[in-house]
């Protein structure tokens, strides 16, 4: 019998770095000497079969990169979720960021995650004989509020998400603060 790819994710990520996906909210804690980030959030209702993880921790608690130098620029920065779900028969990683003001880097974390993920399943694919091969959404979700000279369509009329594509992976921004159902990011 082969093992599904939810049961491996489940047993080789650390219980510490596991999200509740019952109801799945992403909430950004107050990060040191940053009171924007405090309070931003989005809740995912779901459909069918999903696993989120989160690495973005309180560093003084648990440092997720050990290995990496710590006064390394950015090289630390980690997605404030990622999540894996199903969708006929695609297993897709939605790469998570919460942002107020200022979204520009924003993209090189949601690369950042993108290549971590590639990692973890290179080395699924490795121990577990899997040929797993995954599709990747970017999804930031901003309090940033868009100026009225410019709109930005991010919904098609049918209330789709727009991607656009950058660097290799397909990105949408999205507001914060509201409730999503996961599905809505997958079908485009």
């Amino acid at each position: 019998m082969s093992v599904d790819v939810f049961t491996i994710f489940n047993e080789i990520i650390d219980n510490d770095y596991k999200l509740n996906t019952d109801p799945l909210i992403i909430e950004e804690k107050k990060n040191k000497g940053n009171d924007k980030s405090k309070g931003r959030y989005v809740t995912l209702k779901k459909t069918g079969k999903i696993f989120a993880f989160s690495f973005d921790k309180d560093e003084e608690k648990l440092r997720v990169f050990r290995f990496f130098n710590n006064s390394a620029k950015d090289i630390n920065k980690k997605n404030d979720a990622i999540i894996l779900c199903e969708n006929k028969g695609e297993i897709y990683v939605l790469l998570i960021e919460l942002k107020s003001g200022k979204i520009g880097g924003a993209l090189k974390q949601l690369l950042s995650g993108k290549i971590f993920v590639d990692f973890i399943v290179s080395l699924i694919n490795l121990h577990y004989g899997k040929n797993l091969s995954v599709k990747y959404r970017g999804i930031v979700f901003s309090t940033r509020k868009t100026p009225k000279k410019k709109p930005t369509k991010r919904l098609t009329k049918r209330g789709e998400i727009i991607y656009k594509n950058h660097c290799g992976l397909e990105c949408t921004i999205q507001d914060c603060n509201r409730e999503y159902n996961l599905f809505q990011f997958l079908c485009s």
